[in-house]
């Protein structure tokens, strides 16, 4: 089945639980799994497709006092390079900021692009990290998209990060 290259935008899915919404392509999946620990719900929302990128959303509430960001995006960075096959060259990973609308405000997040070989050809893939602080929650949302299908995706991570509300 042939995956089309650009998500479908006209008439998007909504997710709307646990203080957090956002619209998603409707041909995309949703997962959700809800965990607990030390009385901080921690909600892991997933919405993407395979082969096309999508986002990751990491909900706590209450949020604990030692709530590391930094520490968030070198984990989830660590877990990405575990993920890359062997017939993959991982050429290396570079670190920036980037500036992008989110949550109805200009926000500065983190950029890691992984610099990948295969079968001599080289591609990026792209993971912005942003946090968002409200009075009992904080959200970590990760986008992620390679550069080979970015004119693509951009509007659907656009969608995501334009219309994400934190109550």
């Amino acid at each position: 089945m042939h995956t089309p290259a650009f998500p479908e935008l006209e008439t998007p899915d909504h997710y709307a639980r646990g203080g957090v919404q956002f619209s998603y392509p409707s041909d995309w999946e949703l997962k959700e799994t809800i965990t607990e620990e030390d009385g901080v719900e921690v909600r892991h929302v997933n919405v993407g497709r395979k082969g096309a990128g999508g986002a990751f959303l990491r909900v706590f509430s209450p949020p604990p006092p030692d709530l590391d960001f930094d520490g968030f995006i070198e984990t989830f960075t660590e877990k990405v390079k575990e993920r890359v096959p062997n017939e993959v060259s991982l050429e290396g990973v570079t670190q920036g900021t980037v500036a992008q609308s989110v949550a109805g405000e200009e926000r500065h997040g983190v950029r890691k692009e992984f610099h990948l070989d295969f079968l001599f050809q080289q591609f990026s893939l792209l993971l912005d990290f942003h946090r968002i602080d409200v009075e009992d929650r904080s959200v970590f949302l990760v986008t992620v998209l390679a550069d080979t299908n970015a004119s693509a995706l951009v509007p659907a991570m656009d969608l995501i990060r334009n219309s994400l509300k934190v109550r």
